[in-house]
């Protein structure tokens, strides 16, 4: 069914490995180009007659949206996962992030498909690892559930069914970002959890969204919130909540580095040896040495009444370590670090703005995993068609190693 036929492309072997009911392609380059920040392409030619397809392309960094398109010329930029329907069966075309390089789908000719390969940094020149998996099924669901399976089993991944979902998940519960966006308090919690227990709402968690952290700018300074926004910590605050109302689980929010920007140069973290110093003056947790980072901040929020985490940005990691490091190998090892803390919270984490593939393929313990753009009501209806697309398309192949988060959103 596949034909490789690589352009542009010099000193490259490609190789196709069955892996159950599908196939895996590899590729070998003794030499790449002299920049691997820059992406080579390849032209895959293919026998396939598409009817019609589905791109599930990158909208932005860190979410995807379907293209619905009837051929390979109109595949939009950084297609993550491409769902073709032929005359016969379906077919799924899954592009990997692995180890030191990542692969999209671009677009083509009337009988190929282009592949962009990069690796974000340019210290590597041999590229031998797998570029895509392709897949076939009477259905796409079932193509892409293959196509899924197949990743998790090269790249040892826990399947959904095999990952946990935290206790609290079970019940309703409560945001405090459309109450307070980033003016969110110790008052206004309190009062908050006072009005859910009068109108007998029965939430079990509160989490306590952006607007809590001690920043400077957009860059964090300490683990403790924000003094003026909570005098004493979060520990009278969680425990008064508790008594008053029926919430049992506290949880805050926080961006994957520290805050949007990662972490200030005046901080009082007290553990630059977990840290990684950029030569542009950016400091961010380090992907191979910063797990004490997180296990610190950790145990600071759990004798604080915190209970788990919201980790948010997670697929800007790609950004931070651009010309540092590979992209898969950044967000393996930031994922790797926010795991082995998060056993102080039971692995007790939702994990948010990260459906790149490389974060994707990265989390090897949390189960929990946000599926789409954020739900904004103030959009009207088609804010609402949005969110519901891409929560439902999304889900064909996201669902397969996750439990897919929908954000919060209201329906009428």
């Amino acid at each position: 069914m596949l034909d490789f036929k690589p352009e542009h492309i010099e000193n490259c072997t490609f190789s196709c490995n069955a892996y159950e009911e599908s196939s895996i392609v590899f590729m070998h380059m003794d030499e790449t180009s002299s920049d691997q920040k820059e992406p080579f392409v390849i032209q895959v030619c293919t026998a396939l007659k598409p009817v019609k397809m589905t791109a599930l392309y990158m909208l932005n960094d860190w979410w995807t949206r379907p293209a619905f398109i009837n051929s390979f010329e109109q595949i939009p930029e950084r297609t993550q996962v491409l769902l073709i329907q032929s005359e016969k069966e379906c077919f799924c075309i899954l592009p990997l992030a692995y180890q030191n390089f990542k692969t999209q789908i671009a677009a083509g000719t009337d009988t190929s498909f282009g592949l962009r390969v990069f690796s974000n940094a340019d210290v590597h020149k041999e590229c031998d690892q797998p570029l895509f998996v392709i897949s076939h099924d009477i259905s796409i669901r079932k193509a892409a559930e293959k196509a899924m399976r197949a990743m998790a089993g090269l790249m040892n991944l826990p399947l959904r069914t095999e990952r946990p979902v935290p206790q609290m998940l079970k019940y309703l519960g409560w945001c405090s970002w459309d109450a307070f966006y980033r003016d969110v308090n110790e008052e206004g919690l309190i009062a908050k959890a006072e009005e859910l227990s009068a109108k007998k709402i029965p939430a079990r968690w509160m989490l306590i969204d952006d607007g809590w952290l001690s920043t400077e700018g957009m860059k964090l300074k300490a683990y403790e919130p924000d003094r003026v926004k909570f005098p004493h910590g979060f520990l009278p605050m969680t425990e008064k909540n508790r008594k008053m109302s029926e919430i049992e689980w506290f949880g805050v929010w926080h961006a994957v580095c520290g805050f949007w920007e990662g972490i200030a140069s005046e901080n009082s973290l007290d553990c630059d040896e977990a840290l990684y110093f950029t030569q542009d003056g950016n400091i961010y947790p380090d992907p191979v040495k910063g797990t004490p980072f997180y296990m610190k901040w950790y145990e600071y929020l759990k004798k604080d009444g915190i209970s788990f985490v919201k980790v948010d940005g997670q697929s800007t990691v790609a950004n931070f370590f651009r010309n540092y490091m590979p992209a898969p190998k950044a967000a393996e090892g930031i994922a790797h670090d926010i795991e082995t803390a998060s056993e102080l919270l039971n692995r007790n984490v939702i994990n948010c703005m990260g459906m790149a593939m490389e974060s994707i393929a990265a989390r090897k313990m949390t189960g929990i995993s946000r599926n789409s753009d954020d739900f904004v009501p103030a959009k009207g209806m088609d804010g609402f068609r949005e969110h519901l697309m891409q929560n439902a398309w999304n889900s064909l192949y996201h669902n397969i190693l996750y439990t897919c988060d929908w954000d919060m959103f209201w329906t009428k």
